[in-house]
């Protein structure tokens, strides 16, 4: 699946999120809490593939990535990305590792950015998607940024 169809159906299902999830959007619950409704909209998009939130396996192995700390030395991490659009059990077919940050959460993108880097380079994930929710009293469908790693 191509970077357009991907970012074509990443955007139906956040028009639906803001449509039928509106409430959760401006009284911004938690991050979880939205993450789980994007994943079952995105699920009836991605035909043929598992959507599942904060999946923690590669394999049968906990999913890990080397990220730098605070000294910029690469430490082996466990991951849970937010959304993951995968087949359970190999890497032939992931295809989409999300992260989501609310636009009520005042930490700088970064740190997402560089983990779905390194998330989609070792776990061969064909796309990686960081989002940025436009919630609370400000929220606004237009505001959601969509950044592709």
């Amino acid at each position: 699946m191509e970077h357009l169809d991907v970012e074509t159906l990443v955007n139906a299902a956040l028009d639906t999120l803001y449509r039928d999830s509106l409430e959760l959007i401006w009284r911004d619950v938690g991050e979880r809490t939205i993450c789980a409704d994007l994943a079952r909209l995105l699920g009836q998009s991605f035909v043929g593939f598992r959507v599942d939130c904060e999946y923690n396996r590669h394999g049968v192995e906990i999913k890990g990535v080397d990220l730098p700390d605070k000294n910029g030395e690469l430490v082996r991490h466990s991951v849970f990305p937010d959304i993951i659009v995968h087949q359970i059990g190999h890497d032939r077919d992931n295809l989409i590792v999300i992260e989501v940050k609310k636009s009520t959460n005042p930490v700088k993108d970064d740190n997402d950015l560089v983990k779905l880097e390194r998330i989609k380079l070792r776990m061969r994930y064909k796309h990686a998607l960081f989002i940025r929710l436009s919630t609370g009293d400000q929220y606004l469908r237009e505001r959601c940024e969509l950044k592709f790693v």
